[in-house]
């Protein structure tokens, strides 16, 4: 028996147990460094500053939905139907910080461990096993995915729920598909394209080649179309009511989404951009060879990829707030739809290794273009926002340790780091920090009272970022050239200040 297990070839170790322990640890183990990081900008301006208001509260719902919660009000009523603040809620409520973080990365590491093992289950059908891993590593690569695999966010379950549903509707299991859409769902509508994705592709495929979906579905075709409907409608529904508790000041304009669409694409998504010519590419030439070979099931599930990258895309252009992080839950159908629409397998391996070379030397941000801003959003194109993570914890140290009783003036999130200690930038809240701009209710910050009724020892944090430049977060903290400058850091191009004024 033993020396038929040593016999074995090794690809037959290759399965979903083993090959998501493998990706669990050794991504684990890259992140070693990571994994006490601590929440980053919209983390902690949203989801953990809605776990630890209901951790502090006792999960009282009715006081997270006062008026007066929600996040243009100042308020930590983010999530309106969010789960993953009350999974952050309980880990605050049982763990000191610095272990729900350790926890909340290596939760974030195991989901999108999943989604690597699930998809490579998928691949392993139609490619060599080898194949198949190479375009898995080549998505956990791209730089947007390295750097989820060190962060305390919302898209690494996403992520994880949406392989789970779109592995299920590759091997026909519907109704299961559905019940992580929904579940999905309750972290982000985002998961409403899968829904939407999955409908058209239904409808399509009963319209197109009836047949074939008669034989793949065993007669249901019409029970799943009707409940995919209804989930869309469902999802649409929870979509509509959160857009709407925290509504847009003006709908954007088409030359406002064309400027939009060219700095994403040339400055914080280059790599992406390159995957998504793949995917042109590979589509316009598994179109022309379908005219003369049969259509098969692997044809489909392509198809059905297809759908989906052109929902999110065209979602991720039209909503006006749309960030790189977000880009995370199309990576994988991205990585997924190539691999199966390149028939020659050594010129899959070769593209594959092309996509992991790019993504490796990217990742750290060092060959994109130059931002000259600290603005979390836009570093979060990839790992390069832990270095301003790093960065902001050692100046929000040193704020602690010598100027603890000088009153402090910053915007957001420093507003937050310097005043919550369970986020892991102080060890105890600055008793005298003033917010410019909307005030966070959940913290102990007063309001701004203007720079002339401020005493000649206070210290004013300016950062290049976002806030500065926000209307609501007026007005400007850059100093003049006569303040003093008593601390400073440029680490990413973008100016970090610490001075007094002259």
């Amino acid at each position: 028996m033993l020396e038929q297990k040593m016999n074995l070839p090794l690809t037959e170790y290759l399965n979903l147990r083993n090959v998501w322990f493998a990706c669990f640890a050794i991504v684990s183990l890259l992140n070693f460094s990571c994994l006490f990081n601590q929440p980053y900008w919209d983390d902690i301006l949203g989801l953990h500053n809605q776990a630890i208001f209901l951790a502090d509260n006792h999960f009282d719902i009715a006081k997270l939905w006062a008026p007066g919660q929600q996040y243009s009000d100042g308020g930590s009523n983010i999530y309106r139907l969010g789960m993953m603040p009350f999974f952050y809620g309980v880990l605050y409520s049982i763990l000191k910080p610095e272990y729900v973080h350790l926890t909340g990365n290596l939760f974030n590491i195991a989901c999108l461990s999943i989604a690597f093992s699930l998809f490579f289950m998928i691949l392993r059908k139609y490619l060599p096993p080898w194949t198949a891993l190479l375009w898995c590593i080549a998505a956990l690569c791209e730089p947007v995915m390295a750097g989820r695999t060190a962060g305390l966010g919302q898209e690494s379950p996403l992520i994880a729920l949406a392989a789970a549903a779109i592995y299920c509707i590759a091997f026909q299991r519907i109704w299961l598909a559905l019940i992580f859409i929904l579940t999905a769902s309750f972290i982000k509508p985002t998961a409403g394209l899968l829904t939407f994705a999955a409908t058209a592709w239904l409808l399509a495929g009963g319209l197109m080649s009836r047949r074939l979906f008669i034989e793949r579905f065993r007669g249901r075709w019409m029970q799943y179309l009707i409940g995919l409907i209804a989930v869309s409608l469902i999802i649409a529904g929870m979509s509509a009511y959160i857009l709407n508790a925290e509504p847009y000041e003006s709908s954007p304009s088409l030359n406002f989404l064309c400027n939009k669409a060219f700095f994403v694409f040339s400055n914080l998504l280059p790599v992406q951009t390159i995957l998504m010519a793949g995917v042109i590419v590979t589509a316009v030439t598994s179109t022309w060879r379908l005219r003369v070979k049969k259509v098969l099931w692997k044809d489909w599930i392509s198809f059905y990829l297809l759908i989906l990258l052109a929902g999110f895309w065209l979602a991720f252009i039209l909503f006006p707030a749309s960030l790189p992080r977000y880009t995370g839950f199309a990576v994988f159908p991205t990585c997924a739809f190539i691999a199966l629409n390149i028939r020659n397998r050594y010129c899959s391996v070769a593209v594959a290794g092309l996509v992991i070379l790019m993504g490796i030397t990217t990742m750290d941000g060092k060959l994109y273009p130059a931002l000259h801003s600290r603005s979390g959003e836009y570093l979060e194109r990839s790992r390069e926002y832990i270095a301003d993570l790093r960065s902001n914890a050692a100046i929000c140290g040193i704020l602690e340790k010598k100027a603890s009783l000088n009153p402090v003036v910053a915007k957001w999130p420093f507003v937050q780091m310097l005043t919550m200690p369970e986020l892991g930038y102080v060890t105890n809240q600055l008793p005298r920090v003033y917010a410019v701009g909307i005030l966070p209710k959940y913290t102990s910050a007063k309001p701004f009272p203007g720079f002339n009724n401020m005493p000649d020892n206070t210290l004013y944090v300016y950062v290049a970022n976002s806030f500065e430049a926000w209307g609501k977060f007026g007005p400007s903290l850059q100093p003049s050239s006569r303040d003093q400058i008593v601390g400073s850091d440029s680490t990413l191009g973008g100016l970090l200040l610490v001075y007094r004024k002259k």
